[in-house]
């Protein structure tokens, strides 16, 4: 029996009239129209527009309880109204009627499928943009369902012929890289299913911030209001991020981390689980991708992920003398408007055209890969040099970095803790108290302090990828895996030293004595750096350096001189300063009191010196503790080389 047939029954088995009321005419009603659900359990009904369009309604939303009421009074010639209690029960069994239909995905503003794109208009025929590599045509037959929820806009229909310089004219784009950046947020606002980026538009009072904000949105999900004041909760940002695709928020003065958290889940992907109204161990899941945009005065970028999500756009003050009237603007703005989403539909067709090239092109990408790959894809359909917008974007996420670590105080003391080409390896507890003096933390530490070990190992994890960029690597304790004479758990900082062109080298073991063992001439290898930029601690170096780890090798038959010496062979050829002004050529013998060849055997030494630390230092977190010591006596030998060398007659010519 269904639903129908069991009201029905029901009232006529005495007097039931009044309590079901008019359900039952509400559910024929929406019956009529086709009801089906999609893979989260949300149930729908397509409403056919008299243009020929369709639009589809969730049976939970206020628009489709209005238009079914509508319907109701319509239908009895408007002489009734439907009771919410009738309109609540009829929904009720619409909603179980559904959810027994065919299962369809629904989309909100912009969907994609088999690799087409495309933009619901929201306009009262059902229209869509349907882009592709060929191009973009207005439709209203999609292969996608769209919903349109209360507060959304219409957008105009797109006019071939436009330029997207027309849109520079009237917001606040102050020069090429922060054009480059805002036109590259609206692209990807028009990709769905992959993560976007946070756009943060900074700047005083009179840089028409929201009017920029408002202009950009218009172009992608206009809505009323085009921008809201802060969530208050994750509650609230999960069900702003359900009904509009684009999320806005204006004049943010402050995020906490709660909301800092939610908008990095919200831009590349994320879910939110809430008890239903009314149920006790029902839940509501949201689960959502969305373009974000904030704007305010204050810096909203303290936190390292959200800072490597985003797009910060600094605006300028506009000066008095080029104001305008807001309605001399907005009429400017609806009036170009059409041809500008003609060209932002041209833009985005030719990303998908250039978008194979693109991933064949970018070997290395970073965090935001599908973002870079997208932009990189634009640039030849937008008449832009190669590399331009991703030189902008890289450039923007290289400031943002190191603002975030200067606003840190955990990476500043990290910073300042661990030299170059050293590193550090203790507990947690004396990380954090060595960390405290650094920064000059007394009894009373700020809010953003770590309170405890812990806190601080969470600390770390959160901030490894913004040191990681300044070259310092973070490797926490392993599990279940205790060192040192009180069986700690011991972290590890180890930072590397950039250096420059520097001569691969092979240094000879020191021949053996004649009663000495083969197993003390043992030999091991390190990685040396061969080109600029290459890490003291051999990451990425190709050529290796072998020498003795003989106890007995720092006073073999020639003591340092012999060291020298067997040093000095392996670097002949290295160029002589004195020769090197004069332009070069093979170097006299290189022997103590060469002032030229003692300077450059202590360089060589003393960046295989730090190697050898990095690298014991790498071996010991990996367990290997032996080894470890090996290189940690290297190092201290090399170093005792380089120190003897130095104080010999020339030796600190360098």
């Amino acid at each position: 029996m269904s639903g129908v047939d069991e009201l029905r029954a029901a009232r006529e088995s005495g007097g039931e009239e009044r309590k079901v009321g008019g359900a039952i005419p509400l559910i024929e009603i929406g019956a009529k129209l086709e009801l089906f659900h999609d893979s989260g359990g949300n149930a729908y009904a397509a409403r056919p527009l008299p243009s020929g369009g369709m639009r589809t309604m969730s049976l939970t939303g206020g628009a489709y309880r209005s238009w079914l009421a509508g319907e109701y009074h319509r239908h009895s010639g408007g002489q009734k109204a439907a009771s919410a209690e009738a309109l609540t029960t009829a929904i009720s069994v619409l909603t179980a009627k559904a959810l027994e239909k065919t299962c369809l995905e629904v989309s909100i503003r912009v969907a994609e499928h088999g690799g087409t794109i495309y933009l619901d208009l929201a306009d009262d025929a059902g229209r869509a943009v349907e882009i592709s590599a060929a191009g973009w045509r207005v439709t209203q037959t999609a292969p996608v369902r769209f919903r349109c929820e209360r507060g959304m806009l219409p957008l105009p229909i797109p006019e071939p012929g436009g330029n997207l310089e027309k849109l520079r004219r009237l917001i606040n784009a102050p020069g090429d890289e922060e054009w480059r950046l805002l036109v590259g947020w609206l692209i990807g606002a028009l990709r769905p299913n992959r993560p976007f980026t946070v756009l943060v538009l900074q700047g005083e009072q009179g840089s028409i911030k929201s009017t920029t904000a408002q202009f950009l949105r218009g172009l992608v999900d206009p809505a009323r209001p085009p921008a809201r004041s802060r969530p208050r909760s994750d509650q609230d940002l999960a069900i702003a991020a359900r009904n509009s695709w684009v999320l806005s928020y204006d004049n943010v003065s402050t995020l906490p981390e709660w909301l800092s958290d939610g908008l990095c889940q919200i831009a590349t992907g994320g879910g939110f689980a809430t008890r239903k109204l009314y149920a006790d161990d029902d839940e509501a899941i949201f689960d959502f991708c969305r373009p974000v945009m904030l704007n305010g005065i204050d810096e909203l970028l303290t936190r390292p992920d959200l800072a490597d999500r985003a797009l910060r756009v600094a605006l300028p003050t506009i000066p008095d003398e080029r104001r305008r009237p807001m309605a001399t603007v907005l009429a400017e703005y609806e009036a170009a408007r059409p041809r500008i989403l003609g060209a932002l539909c041209d833009a985005v067709s030719g990303a998908l055209r250039g978008l194979p090239a693109a991933v064949a092109r970018l070997t290395s990408l970073p965090r935001m890969a599908d973002f870079a790959q997208w932009a990189s894809a634009a640039e030849e359909g937008l008449g832009w040099t190669q590399g331009a917008l991703l030189a902008a974007y890289n450039q923007n996420r290289g400031e943002l970095v190191s603002e975030s670590l200067e606003d840190d105080p955990i990476a500043s003391a990290v910073l300042q803790l661990v030299e170059p080409g050293k590193y550090w390896i203790g507990p947690a507890s004396e990380l954090l108290e060595k960390l405290a003096g650094i920064a000059g933390v007394g009894e009373h530490p700020p809010k953003n302090w770590p309170a405890g070990p812990r806190a601080l190992s969470s600390r770390l994890r959160r901030i490894a990828p913004l040191l990681r960029r300044i070259g310092i690597e973070w490797k926490p304790p392993p599990k279940n895996q205790r060192d040192g004479p009180n069986r700690e758990r011991r972290h590890a900082l180890v930072r590397n030293q950039p250096v420059g062109q520097v001569t691969p080298v092979i240094l000879s073991p020191k021949p053996a004595d004649s009663g000495q063992s083969t197993a003390e001439n043992a030999t091991h290898t390190r990685p040396v750096p061969t080109g600029p930029d290459r890490s003291i601690n051999g990451a990425g170096g190709q050529q290796v350096a072998t020498t003795s780890q003989s106890s007995s090798d720092a006073t073999g038959p020639t003591g340092v001189t012999g060291r020298l010496h067997t040093l000095d062979c392996a670097t002949r050829d290295a160029p002589s300063e004195t020769q090197g002004q004069r332009g070069g050529g093979r170097g006299d013998q290189h022997l103590p009191g060469n002032g030229a060849g003692n300077g450059w055997s202590i360089q060589v030494a003393r960046r295989m010196a730090a190697a050898d630390l990095a690298e014991a230092a790498r071996l010991r977190l990996d367990g290997r503790e032996v080894e470890a010591r090996a290189f940690e006596k290297s190092a201290a030998e090399l170093k005792e080389l380089a120190d003897s060398l130095a104080s010999t007659p020339g030796g600190g010519a360098q």
